[in-house]
């Protein structure tokens, strides 16, 4: 649903939406506001839409995983290398399951991977990169 933009106090709004939704298996709304300077003359509605469910795409697919199992939100650290790498070993640890994986879910083969990860260290030196 659009929204009157003239009482926003951001230079250059031209279009402000507001999205109430339900997620699945949740009781509570959400409102959400989006802001574009996008010209509303400029089919606007379908590119923003897009940009929507791309976004919302992708915190479903990667950034959920990362906050909720392997909970990248948790982290107290403040320095930005090593966050940086804990962001690039979480990364690993998602790509080598969905590369490894047989029937089971990501936060048992977290798990049974913890114990013991010889088998994922053969599979990164056997595996050819490159290609």
């Amino acid at each position: 649903m659009e929204v009157e933009a003239s009482g926003c106090d951001f230079p250059g709004v031209e279009v402000v939406i507001w999205e109430r939704r339900r997620s699945v298996g949740k009781r509570k709304w959400e409102n959400r506001y989006f802001i574009t300077s996008l010209d509303r003359k400029t089919g606007w509605k379908t590119r923003f839409a897009r940009v929507i469910r791309d976004h919302w795409g992708i915190e479903s697919r990667l950034h959920w995983r990362k906050d909720a199992i392997l909970r990248e939100d948790d982290t107290r650290c403040r320095d930005p290398w090593t966050v940086s790498n804990l962001m690039l070993l979480r990364n690993l640890v998602i790509h080598f399951y969905e590369h490894t994986r047989k029937e089971e879910n990501l936060p048992a083969w977290v798990q049974a991977n913890q114990r013991s990860n010889r088998h994922l260290c053969r599979w990164i030196t056997r595996k050819s990169w490159g290609k």
